[in-house]
């Protein structure tokens, strides 16, 4: 394993691939939303919204991943109601819509 700091080779490169993100990594992404997760949301809001609607959208079709009513079946009261949440957890962590 190369130094830290040091290129790493393509073996190691693609070692890392097949096992995908090392639990260091996992951590330090953790920590990170941890500290500026709330901040970073609010930010993207307000200078990119049109990547802040794609996070809403993105958020809630992984919500209704595995779940037998697919986002395909929901109804539209219920995807406005599945974003109304969102908002509200957002809201609540001080990254919610402006006025």
């Amino acid at each position: 394993m190369a130094k830290p700091g040091a290129p790493a080779d393509a073996a190691t490169i693609a070692e890392q691939d097949v096992a995908g993100p090392s639990d260091d990594f996992l951590a330090e992404l953790q920590a990170s939303w941890a500290r500026h997760g709330a901040a970073t949301i609010e930010q993207v809001r307000n200078e990119r919204p049109h990547d802040y609607l794609r996070l809403m959208a993105s958020s809630l079709a992984k919500r209704a991943e595995g779940k037998s009513d697919a986002i395909e079946t929901l109804s539209d009261d219920e995807i406005a109601d599945e974003l109304r949440q969102i908002l509200g957890r957002l809201a609540a962590a001080g990254a919610g819509p402006g006025p």
